[in-house]
């Protein structure tokens, strides 16, 4: 299997905020791609840099996903028995 072909692969399966979030990414990396071509000064990478910040502050790692599942299902289970 290519690599486009399990990209397509992992696409069919991503729900829109996914989506979303991985266009971003693709964007960022074709824009380093593309800067970097032309060698950028050290202040356009810096401010680069910080527009990226805090970018994805709002959303959730896997890891606090699955704490705030577990704990849904301890408060189930507390009033449940």
């Amino acid at each position: 299997m290519t690599v486009k072909e399990l990209l397509i692969n992992e696409i069919d399966a991503m729900s829109d905020l996914e989506l979303a979030k991985a266009l971003d990414v693709i964007r960022s990396l074709r824009s380093i791609s593309t800067q970097q071509k032309t060698a950028p000064s050290q202040d356009k990478k810096a401010e680069f840099i910080r527009s990226l910040r805090g970018k994805y502050a709002h959303v959730q790692t896997s890891s606090e996903l699955f704490a705030q599942r577990k704990q849904e299902e301890i408060d189930w289970e507390d009033r449940n028995q």
